[in-house]
């Protein structure tokens, strides 16, 4: 499927309403309802490229399923932005903020 890339879909940088963002790491918790472990997968895209998988569950912002956390760095201010989608209680919410 092929996206209709429009200004009105553009992610914003928090700090400078700047549109050109690009991401520099991905970093994603999967694991069942309430369970101590699961997967965690960090994927670096700033030189050097890196892959990590373990099993822990620190930095996982959800209390009981997973997330999914995007940083961003803005290519106008130089700001840090965080992206991240989690999963609670069958909802899933997103939050936009700077990385504090």
């Amino acid at each position: 499927m092929i996206r209709n890339y429009t200004d009105e879909n553009v992610m914003e940088c928090p700090s400078c309403g700047g549109g050109y963002l690009r991401h520099n790491s991905v970093e994603v918790f999967v694991r069942e309802e309430d369970a101590d472990d699961g997967l965690h997968v960090v994927v670096e895209c700033e030189s050097p490229k890196s892959c990590k998988i373990n099993g822990e569950m620190f930095g996982n912002i959800s209390g009981r399923r997973g997330s999914i956390r995007i940083e961003f760095q803005c290519e106008t201010c130089g700001e840090k932005a965080l992206l991240e989608i989690v999963q609670h209680k069958g909802m899933v919410y997103k939050f936009v903020g700077s990385k504090y």
